[in-house]
């Protein structure tokens, strides 16, 4: 095959790749930029027909359909942002007349082989630059009109439409009269292709973007081991059944053989390569594994709720007598009843109000609302309410930052929640050590490329070993009733079910030098968006 051939191949495998990576892994608008690229494919494979010079006349009457991708171009550009349905209708109608027009008639258009101009070749060819230039000047005015955000993909698509129609229209007109080989198309197409690519990786949210790049990476990889796969397959074809004849029952069963295992193979080595190359692989058993996680997480939050609604129904059926015994303690107070026992019914007054309040936040916690926000204040913020709520001085605090050159942390969070998280870790750490002489807490925020962290130590006595093991479930505590500070058991299980919304992890460490250190973890929040 000649060079320029071996490019339209390139070009023809690199544009269905394009494609249909859009259509199998696009959520919303990356599967409406799929459309032109298919089309593009589909085209050509008409210039390598024509190329190779074996089909001319299926050629000559695949060549006129390249006028769809005008209608695919309109289409995604008016879905992106919301314009003219009656422009997109009318392209299409066009471009399939001119499709059509060929399909029946290429003699009007041109003659054997696509060289020399029809009859009505120069007047189409007029009308339909009319309309292409007409059709970049409305790509343009959209860009003008896009929002920052929005301006990447608009002017990617704008460059695949106009590259498009360089390679497209322009090179079979030069081609047609003779005045440039049919490989001129190629490098024009090439940029379309690479275009539509960065269109079809920024239609889409950094998470679903992030799974588009790692497809087309696993393609190349899958490509290359089925090339090298079936190249050892024909070399051993003539030893394994020498003198078959093709498409004999011997040839098929020895190519079945030969193929059995290379599909499994092939998708173990992609799916390995996708776990050490990817922080969220798109592999076979990493998806299963996070299927079966949501599935679970379902099931639980369904019987969480269930739980939320019985203990809506039990705090309203306690507060009542719960106010009723402090009214009345009220009054026992006025008629002269001992301090202590009165002092001692509010307390345990309080602390049944605070177990329900607990209760009521871990089976039914509220709707979360993520934002930008700066994790420094957000933790300095939880921080000063444990002070605030246990009486504590500031000097048994310590707030330290990972780097004082950033202005801020940006995390995409619910900053009230992140407060919770913190209060509520700062708050076990401070009573943890209040009994110890200097006793003191320490709260680091670190970043890494990939998350946040929130790290509360202390120099208490540590977690007792014996609830280690359950430490994050509900009615889990190490201070029971007669402590100074009696627990309820849901703090860390509300804790950690909060970061666990964000998409984050809670974990316990045990320092060498004693006491206990919470590590709470975020993934790092991506500006590009």
């Amino acid at each position: 095959m000649a060079p320029s051939t071996y490019a339209l191949l390139s070009l023809w495998a690199s544009t269905l790749a394009v494609g249909f990576s859009a259509l199998r892994m696009g959520r919303g608008p990356a599967r409406v930029l799929a459309l032109p690229s298919i089309l593009l494919g589909a085209w050509v494979t008409g210039l390598l027909l024509l190329q190779t010079g074996t089909h001319d006349a299926l050629a000559e009457r695949l060549l006129p359909f390249g006028m769809l991708l005008a209608g695919a171009f309109v289409q995604a550009a008016s879905t992106l942002s919301g314009g003219s349905k009656r422009l997109v209708r009318i392209t299409w109608a066009a471009a399939f007349a001119v499709a059509l027009l060929g399909l029946a008639a290429p003699r009007l258009l041109y003659g054997p082989g696509a060289r020399g101009a029809g009859p009505v070749f120069w007047p189409l060819g007029a009308v339909c630059a009319l309309g292409s230039g007409s059709m970049q000047l409305w790509h343009l005015s959209m860009i003008r009109r896009a929002p920052a955000s929005e301006r990447l993909l608009r002017g990617a698509l704008f460059t695949a439409n106009l590259f498009a129609a360089l390679g497209g229209a322009c090179a079979i007109a030069l081609y047609v009269t003779g005045l440039a080989p049919l490989g001129f198309a190629t490098a024009p197409l090439f940029v379309s292709v690479v275009a539509s690519a960065v269109a079809v990786h920024q239609a889409e949210p950094p998470r679903v973007r992030a799974m588009i790049v790692q497809s087309f990476v696993l393609g190349l990889g899958t490509a290359a081991l089925t090339a090298f796969a079936l190249a050892a397959m024909y070399a051993l074809l003539p030893r394994l059944a020498p003198g078959a004849e093709a498409a004999s029952p011997l040839l098929v069963l020895v190519l079945f053989v030969l193929a059995l295992p290379l599909d499994p193979l092939r998708q173990a080595l992609v799916d390995r390569a996708a776990v050490a190359l990817f922080r969220r692989p798109i592999a076979a058993r990493e998806l299963s594994v996070a299927i079966e996680t949501e599935e679970a997480r379902a099931d639980h939050a369904e019987r969480l709720a269930e739980l939320g609604r019985m203990a809506s129904a039990v705090a309203h059926e306690i507060r009542n007598p719960l106010g009723v015994v402090l009214a009345e303690a009220k009054l026992l107070e006025r008629e002269g009843a001992s301090a202590e026992s009165i002092e001692a019914i509010r307390n345990e007054v309080g602390r049944a109000r605070r177990f329900m309040d607990d209760l009521l936040r871990y089976a039914k916690p509220r709707p979360l609302e993520p934002a930008v926000i700066d994790l420094r204040e957000a933790v300095e913020r939880g921080g000063k309410r444990a002070l605030l709520a246990l009486g504590e001085s500031e000097r048994r605090l310590s707030l330290r930052r990972a780097s004082d050159d950033e202005p801020r942390v940006d995390a995409e969070a619910d900053a009230d929640a992140i407060s919770d998280v913190v209060a509520n870790l700062v708050s076990n750490a401070l009573i943890a050590t209040s009994e110890r002489p200097g006793g003191s807490v320490t709260v680091t925020i670190e970043t890494s490329p990939d998350a946040h962290a929130i790290v509360v130590e202390d120099d208490g006595p540590g977690v007792p070993a014996e609830i280690e093991p359950r430490l994050f479930t509900a009615f889990t505590t190490g201070r029971g009733r007669d402590a100074k500070h009696p627990g309820t058991g849901l703090g860390l299980a509300i804790t950690a079910r909060l970061v666990e919304r964000h998409g984050g992890t809670l974990r316990h460490e045990r320092p060498q030098d004693g006491g206990a250190r919470f590590v709470v973890t975020f993934p790092r929040f991506e500006r590009n968006r």
